[in-house]
């Protein structure tokens, strides 16, 4: 399997970086995308990562910088043969994407993509994949879902954080007791000391830190990386991890 980081900056695009989307590629060359920041369909086709191979779409939470990019799949998705479903948290999405749809596309391709609601436990699964959703405190005051994301995936666990509540209250406890192979964090909504404070005993054999604001925190994170007892790693986007 690969992932590939198809955006890794936060809340807005930053130089050299796209808004938040992270793709992962089984073994059998099945695509499965996790958040759709923009630019993500412009990012996917100049990589080489055909679109009709996505099997499935899943969006952690309806914050822009997570979703920008799913207009164009839509709008695109007769174009480049894409069938998959779209795994969102509220149904007012939904909504908002069918209205949408129905506005820029003459109907919405729910032959194609059909949007689905979806909560904590397994989302998707299929011969190769299992996606399993942990809630957040990411949107808590204002009363809205949020989830990360445990994925199974040929042999592999990674853990998905999503966009996270600044006192990473919403760590699930999976990442002390179960092992991963990878946990891949945001630190836009907290500072370094703090993500490696509440990281140190995680049982990861690596992470990985993305969604980094302001792009000056890289410095603390690069300089307090030998505290945790794991390799680090701070992508860059175009960048895979297998």
């Amino acid at each position: 399997m690969k992932l590939h980081y198809l955006g890794t900056s936060y809340g807005a695009p930053s130089s050299g970086r796209c808004q938040q989307s992270l793709l992962i590629e089984d073994s059998a060359g099945g695509l499965y995308l996790f958040d759709a920041g923009a630019p993500v369909l412009d990012r996917m086709v100049n990589m080489g990562l055909a679109p009709n191979r996505l099997r499935a779409i899943f969006i952690s939470h309806l914050h822009g910088d997570h979703i920008n990019g799913l207009h164009d799949i839509f709008n695109l998705c007769a174009y480049f043969d894409i069938n998959c479903p779209v795994y969102l948290t509220e149904q007012r999405g939904i909504d908002a994407f069918t209205a949408y749809n129905d506005m820029q596309c003459g109907g919405h391709p729910a032959h194609r993509m059909p949007l689905l609601l979806y909560d904590g436990g397994v989302v998707y699964e299929d011969d190769t994949i299992r996606v399993t959703a942990y809630p957040s405190a990411h949107m808590e005051l204002h009363h809205r879902p949020s989830f990360g994301f445990l994925v199974e995936v040929d042999g592999k666990r990674i853990y998905i954080t999503g966009d996270l509540h600044p006192s990473m209250k919403d760590l699930p406890e999976l990442l002390y007791n179960e092992e991963t192979d990878l946990t891949v964090i945001e630190c836009a909504h907290f500072d370094a000391e703090e993500l490696y404070a509440r990281l140190a005993a995680a049982k990861t054999k690596a992470l990985a830190v993305v969604h980094v604001m302001p792009p000056s925190r890289y410095d603390a994170l690069r300089t307090l990386s030998g505290t945790v007892p794991y390799p680090m790693y701070f992508p860059d986007d175009t960048d895979i991890w297998e």
